[in-house]
């Protein structure tokens, strides 16, 4: 008697309810297929295309007399262009950035600097089709 009642208080809710379905039968699927449920209406043909671009540059750090101090005028010039290409990175289009092994190099005087060979890769949108 309960499962009538409750039957008939669900009656009008399920009676309301939208009827939603996706119908994938007549998808090929002999390669590989993506299927995309979404709300709404969108246009397909419109999708955004990006290109990934490797780039290199040098880091050289000041000379210095002192080999520690040699190193650490590397590390700032590392972290110096380390936040130039970040503050550079408002579009969220940064995906690797490394400032390189750095290797010890004798200049004149005594001194002694420190250079790498940096890299980074960078998500550029080439266009829209559509």
């Amino acid at each position: 008697m309960t499962k009538f009642f409750l039957s008939i208080a669900l009656l009008p809710a399920l009676l309301l309810a939208e009827r939603t379905g996706v119908r994938v039968e007549d998808i090929p699927s002999e390669k590989d297929t993506t299927i995309m449920i979404k709300k709404g209406v969108k246009d397909l043909n419109q999708c955004i295309e990006y290109e990934i671009i490797d780039g290199s540059e040098e880091i050289i750090g000041s000379p210095e007399f002192d080999r520690t101090k040699a190193r650490t005028q590397w590390k700032e010039a590392c972290k110096e262009w380390r936040d130039n290409l970040k503050e550079l990175n408002k579009s969220n289009s940064l995906i690797n950035l490394t400032c390189g092994s750095p290797s010890m190099i004798r200049e004149e005087e005594n001194k002694y600097s420190y250079h790498s060979k940096a890299a980074y890769k960078v998500k550029v949108r080439i266009k829209e089709k559509g």
